[in-house]
């Protein structure tokens, strides 16, 4: 019995992996999109000021790699989607579910000009989680989509 689950499993890997993948650039990409409008429209939009200083700061970034890209998804995400998320849909059903955690999600960001950013991709998290039945696809679509932010943050700093 638990090699047949094994073996389910490692056959619905590379699916987990590649909707993970696909839902980080999508949020990635929804961001950006959420971003340019929010600044054609007039909002002042600045990163999160605490990590632009740490990333400035010479030899920081390559140590906060790890808390950024593997760290905090994988903490998030067993909280938000893991728990939050799965305990609300089995309760409440999606309807509340998905806004509800996606809610949660934004607000403990602690960044007003990013919460329409952060609940959108709470959301995209939540419904990779939901699509693979597994918690996988919605930490590899944060690791993905985090990593993608920090690329593009340590570009523009060093640019």
């Amino acid at each position: 019995m638990r090699r047949e689950a094994a073996e389910r499993a490692s056959a619905a890997l590379p699916r987990v992996v590649l909707v993970g993948v696909g839902v980080g650039l999508l949020g990635f990409l929804a961001s950006a999109t959420i971003g340019l409008l929010q600044a054609t429209l007039g909002f002042a939009i600045e990163e999160q000021a605490w990590l632009i200083e740490l990333l400035s700061e010479d030899g920081a970034a390559l140590g906060l790699v790890p808390w950024i890209v593997v760290v905090a998804p994988l903490a998030e995400e067993m909280f938000f989607r893991g728990y939050l998320f799965r305990f609300l849909h089995e309760r409440v059903g999606p309807r509340v579910a998905y806004p509800l955690s996606a809610a949660c999600f934004s607000l403990i960001h602690f960044h007003i000009p990013g919460l329409l950013v952060y609940f959108v991709v709470g959301l995209l998290f939540a419904w990779a989680c939901r699509r693979t039945a597994t918690l996988a696809a919605a930490v590899v679509a944060h690791v993905v989509y985090n990593g993608a932010a920090l690329g593009v943050a340590l570009l523009t700093l060093r640019g």
